[in-house]
């Protein structure tokens, strides 16, 4: 596996955030997710991935300043369809005025204001490693152990940064093999593209869990020394607990 080494220049990449919505209304938990992004990244250009047709005022009515982006509503269906769109050359191609886009879900959290940090260690893609995952062990319950040991463990798409223009171009030249793939879109782009596409730059396990934590937190933590990553993704589905006592000691948001 090749993990190519941090390559920093002088030139100001220029991100925004992409929230993708499916839902009319928002729950406490997105509330916070949307909170803790205004409050750390609302300097940058932030834009609501949304549903053709689908009304966006309680958006709007909490965050006036978000601007919106409409995509085909069969897009926002299933998490299969879904993928499908962030695989897409059209999807990119909305966004080529901006370097890097934040992939930035409704269960993705933001606890520091590292994002022009990030875009200017010119990765390709960043997404929180995958530690002890289901889908990876399957391999070796399967006696696939020579695929398993190949499986890039970095680059879950929940809070992911990615390089538009590249994104862009692979979309074009991989879209044979991402038209036939059956996972999800992160493991496309960590796993296929990382590969295939020449150039295409992923951090090593440990640069990303500075990025993000998802699977197994309490790991990640010990793991990345105690320190608290720039985010995380499904935050509330892996140790709930965990991540509220983090908010709590670190002072982001008190709960009730």
């Amino acid at each position: 596996m090749r993990n190519a080494g941090k390559k920093v220049t002088n030139r100001v990449n220029r991100p925004c955030v992409v929230i993708p919505v499916y839902k009319t209304s928002i729950s406490d938990d997105e509330l916070l997710s949307l909170n803790l992004c205004k409050k750390i990244l609302g300097h940058y250009t932030v834009i609501l991935a949304a549903p053709e047709g689908m009304s966006v005022e309680a958006y709007l009515t909490f965050w006036p300043e978000l601007k919106i982006e409409r995509f085909k509503a069969s897009y926002f269906k299933n998490t299969k369809a879904y993928s499908k769109m962030l695989l897409s050359a059209g999807f990119y191609g909305r966004f080529l005025e901006y370097d890097y886009m934040l992939i930035y879900q409704g269960d993705a959290l933001v606890f520091k204001d590292e994002l022009q940090y990030w875009c200017d260690q010119n990765y390709t893609y960043i997404g929180s490693p995958w530690i002890d995952a289901h889908w990876i062990q399957l391999y070796k319950d399967y006696h696939l152990g020579f695929i398993e040991k190949r499986i890039n463990r970095v680059g879950n798409g929940g809070l992911s940064l990615r390089r538009v223009k590249t994104f862009y171009k692979a979309c074009k030249w991989l879209w044979p093999i991402a038209s036939l793939f059956w996972k999800e879109e992160d493991v496309f782009w960590s796993n296929v593209a990382y590969f295939l596409y020449p150039g295409f730059r992923i951090p090593d396990f440990n640069t990303a869990l500075k990025f993000s934590f998802e699977l197994q937190p309490r790991k990640a933590f010990d793991l990345n020394n105690q320190q608290i990553p720039f985010g995380c993704h499904a935050w509330e589905k892996y140790d709930r607990v965990f991540w509220e006592d983090i908010l709590k000691k670190n002072e982001v948001l008190t709960f009730k």
